[in-house]
């Protein structure tokens, strides 16, 4: 899947450098935007995604529909779920309701606002008008949802950097 992606994506980083793009390593869908979880609730997290991995059965995903936003003049370009979207959701909204008071130090968890896979930030108008007509080539990806990481993201100059806490299968 990752290596498809990456090659069906390989003109569009040709033609549109002046994006960040991510790298396949780091492609992920998210559910729940957790912020800085308190050390001593780590294993309450891993807890709730274990229940919700149990309640789930496996699913197939497609992302085939690129599109992007642009914010204060930097965006962040994606393909969105063209198959599978409604089941991500339903789960990001069960795991968010699940969520326990106060396990964050900041903001209270966030579900995604929709169901996506990112492949570019500080993109620039091009970069997401080229994603939405898909000007360099189809852009389609296919696989099974099967599993929910609980990682934690490292952020720096070149980028955001995942770590796996946890790992629940369907």
């Amino acid at each position: 899947m990752r290596g498809q992606l990456a090659a069906q994506l390989a003109p569009y980083r040709a033609h549109l450098g002046e994006a960040r793009w991510t790298h396949p390593r780091s492609w992920h869908l998210t559910l729940l935007f957790l912020g800085q979880v308190r050390s001593e609730r780590v294993l309450e997290v891993q807890g709730l995604v274990d229940e919700a991995a149990a309640a789930v059965a496996p699913y197939h995903v497609r992302a085939d529909e690129g599109d992007g936003r642009l914010y204060r003049g930097e965006g962040v370009g994606w393909l969105a779920l063209s198959q599978g979207a409604g089941a991500l959701i339903e789960l990001a909204v069960a795991l968010a309701e699940r969520c326990p008071p106060g396990v964050t130090a900041g903001a209270s968890p966030r579900r995604t606002p929709s169901a996506h896979l990112t492949l570019a930030r500080k993109a620039g108008r091009a970069t997401i008008d080229a994603l939405r007509s898909q000007a360099y080539g189809r852009l389609e990806v296919a696989w099974r949802v099967d599993r929910i990481w609980l990682l934690r993201s490292h952020l720096d100059a070149a980028g955001a950097r995942y770590e796996t806490l946890h790992e629940a299968t369907m």
